[in-house]
């Protein structure tokens, strides 16, 4: 059984993923959602917003841009170190970087965190990229729907409501 579930919202465009544990608060408990679509055995894939809301992300437990979800810098990032280029498919090794380090106020956003391998986190340390003289393959942005992109198996009950048919 799959573990991840497509949100839609009233209008049945995709929110994100939520897990078990917030399926069954929107749908069993506060039925502020329904099962759109199931996998195979049976269980559900896709599951819509029931009720009209200005920031459907609030229904999700930390996938806005404000907070991060760790495996979808992961995915972002494709599993490599952003500054040698390391890659780890199990994601072994790899660590979640502050650009700007907390302790110096950066904060924890999709703007300001990359996938980094251990080696390259700890070398850099409580410095900027600049000041610890390493370069960064790219800069981070913020996950849109895109991220839905980069999951290598998406699963065939989801592409119809993600624009992969």
């Amino acid at each position: 059984m799959t573990d991840k579930i497509l949100l839609l919202t009233q209008s049945y465009q995709p929110v994100g993923t939520i897990g078990w544990r917030k399926f069954t608060d929107l749908v069993l408990f506060r039925q502020k959602a329904e099962v759109v679509s199931s996998y195979r055995d049976g269980g559900p894939a896709v599951i819509r917003l029931l009720v009209k809301t200005p920031d459907p992300r609030r229904w999700l437990r930390k996938a806005d841009n404000t907070r991060y979800v760790k495996s979808n810098i992961f995915m972002r990032d494709d599993h490599t170190c952003v500054y040698c280029g390391y890659r780890s498919t199990a994601g072994k090794n790899l660590t979640i970087d502050h650009v700007i380090p907390r302790s110096r106020g950066g904060a924890s956003t999709y703007k300001n965190c990359v996938t980094a391998c251990k080696t390259c986190n700890n070398y850099k340390d409580c410095c900027t990229p600049e000041e610890a003289g390493m370069k960064m393959s790219y800069q981070p942005k913020s996950t849109s729907m895109d991220i839905f992109y980069m999951i290598r198996d998406i699963p065939e009950e989801w592409k119809i409501f993600i624009g992969q048919i």
